[in-house]
């Protein structure tokens, strides 16, 4: 699935909205937070922000796993995203993350999946704390003392032959190997 976002629909209606009076110091909040949450799931996410007084031509980046996308002088975010979901061909696999109403059922229009910031938020905080409590309980793992090897109560006493391996000479034939494996198993059954 990928999911585009409306930029600033998210930063002025999410948990990411610190107040600030700085909109730069704000944006680039969210777009560290939204990073850091999208590289540990591993989702495939564009961003898009509307750019009104910006006097270049669309500007397209990245920072990290998440593509970033300044719409060109004029143009908004939600025109951006639906010309761009106009010339694709896979709708289904698509996920417009908005709030706006207008823009959600201009996308529906087209077969694109919709989620509200809200959704999209509380199931993307679902997944990290699963996630990270995963990890958690992988790494506490790691660093349990394992438990003591059965010690083998028999004692194999066969005679141990010294001999000198010649890197030169052919392998075994397979049903050898076979059936080596298959004493060696069953020896090993019995140990145990």
């Amino acid at each position: 699935m990928h999911y585009y976002i409306d930029g600033y629909n998210l930063l002025f209606r999410s948990a990411w909205n610190r107040s600030s009076d700085n909109l730069e110091a704000m944006r680039q909040s969210l777009i560290e937070e939204l990073d850091k949450d999208i590289s540990l799931l591993h989702l495939v996410v564009t961003i898009v922000f509307d750019a009104p007084l910006q006097t270049e031509e669309l500007r397209r980046g990245h920072f990290r796993s998440l593509e970033i996308i300044f719409t060109s002088k004029g143009q908004t975010a939600d025109d951006f995203l639906i010309h761009s979901f106009e010339g694709m061909s896979t709708h289904a696999t698509i996920c417009l993350v908005s709030s706006d109403k207008r823009l959600q059922a201009r996308a529906r229009n087209l077969g694109v999946i919709g989620q509200s910031i809200e959704e999209f938020t509380t199931w993307l905080r679902k997944r990290v704390r699963k996630k990270q409590s995963g990890l958690k309980n992988e790494k506490q793992a790691l660093l349990k003392p394992q438990k003591e090897v059965k010690k083998l109560h028999k004692v194999v006493t066969e005679p141990v032959v010294n001999t000198v391996i010649d890197p030169n000479a052919p392998l075994p034939p397979l049903s050898d190997l076979l059936r080596w494996e298959k004493i060696f198993t069953e020896r090993f059954k019995n140990l145990t």
